[in-house]
């Protein structure tokens, strides 16, 4: 196992059958000793054709919501399609930064809860962000190949950020979608293959 499949391999053998579970990659890169996911438009939209380009998907979803952010803990999603609103609390688990080398690219691999909340009994005050999203998520299999384009309300702009419009590309782990009977080798070879498509532009495969 190479050094990406092996850290995959670790979490999903810890976490893959927890309840409420989020798995993903975040493509981005890392500099400062800091991670960031947003990636150039070039890049993103390089990835966008590929990925519209390739007839393989059992389903492309199109989602447009408006995220708030309170207390750096709670963030309330509106879909702006169906007029619905969730509360959820996201609790980070596990991350790890993996730099690569010979792509403009690193990768993050990130594990959290994600739990939906009752607004009715929680106080939400004190917005710490306010951003409006347009994803487009392909499914294959398994795993969904999450673009977003982020427009972020410039009050909350990071003070290191130049602008306010941000893109992003992430491959999530579907749970419900993967055979309970697969080795955790398997899945973990299958999301470095995946990993490897994207990072390996314009190449990808869908293996």
């Amino acid at each position: 196992m190479n050094i990406i499949q092996l850290e995959l391999f670790e979490i999903f053998k810890k976490f893959r059958y927890d309840d409420n579970i989020e798995i993903e990659v975040r493509i981005g890169w890392i500099g400062n000793h800091k991670f960031k996911s947003k990636m150039s438009s070039y890049h993103y939209h390089q990835i966008l054709e590929q990925l519209e380009s390739c007839e393989l998907f059992s389903s492309i979803e199109h989602k447009n919501t408006i995220d708030t952010t309170y207390n750096h803990k709670y963030r309330s999603i509106y879909n702006t399609t169906d007029y619905t609103t969730i509360v959820m609390e996201k609790i980070l688990l596990y991350k790890v930064d993996v730099p690569i080398i010979g792509t403009p690219f690193d990768i993050r691999i990130v594990v959290n809860k994600e739990l939906i909340k009752d607004p009715c009994k929680l106080i939400l005050k004190d917005i710490t962000y306010i951003q409006t999203k347009h994803r487009t998520s392909f499914v294959y299999k398994m795993w969904s190949y999450d673009v977003t384009n982020c427009i972020i309300d410039p009050f909350y702009i990071n003070i290191d950020d130049d602008c306010n419009n941000m893109f992003s590309v992430e491959i999530e782990f579907i749970p419900h979608l993967c055979d309970y009977d697969f080795s955790n080798e398997y899945i973990s070879l299958s999301l470095t293959e995946k990993i490897n498509d994207l990072l390996n532009i314009p190449s990808i495969k869908l293996t």
